[in-house]
């Protein structure tokens, strides 16, 4: 597969989170999705609704730090088959001109799908938007709105996000 497509594949994805579209995270995202967050456990999204309601959870993060962009830059490609990549990349979170959470390694899977569309299978090791460094700089941003986020939803298999 072309390393390109992860490039659009990227944008269309930091475009869908950053305008809380749905229909176009539908897009970029497989299911089953497999998501493996850095420091806990991984989980497997299977349904359209549980794809919802983790990504009104990353879309409400996203608006609590005013999130302007997110950019991934792929630092290795390791091509399995014509159908699946594996991109290592780094990722950068930001609002406006300025470092929400430090740059992170994460390890992004694409997976040419049966209707010949390329979408995200698995990410694994970005960090954890309730206890990681999202949470750290949420407290020392927002301070009392810790307790509204992060804490209310809950992961598709019933652990806390």
């Amino acid at each position: 597969m072309d390393p390109t497509v992860f490039i659009s594949l990227g944008e269309r994805l930091t475009k869908a989170l950053i305008t809380h579209d749905f229909e176009l995270y539908q897009q970029v995202m497989d299911l089953p999705l497999t998501l493996e967050p850095r420091g806990d456990t991984s989980y497997t999204l299977t349904t359209a609704d549980e794809l919802r309601t983790d990504f009104d959870l990353y879309c409400d993060h996203i608006r609590l730090h005013e999130i302007t962009d997110i950019y991934r830059e792929a630092k290795e490609v390791e091509t399995l088959s014509d159908d699946l990549t594996v991109i290592v990349c780094e990722t950068h979170i930001l609002s406006g001109g300025s470092r929400v959470v430090p740059p992170f390694t994460g390890i992004m899977t694409m997976h040419r799908c049966a209707d010949d569309v390329v979408r995200f299978s698995r990410i694994q090791s970005s960090p954890d938007i309730s206890t990681g460094p999202w949470a750290k700089a949420q407290s020392t941003k927002v301070g009392s709105a810790t307790a509204r986020t992060g804490t209310i939803r809950k992961k598709p298999n019933g652990g806390s996000k």
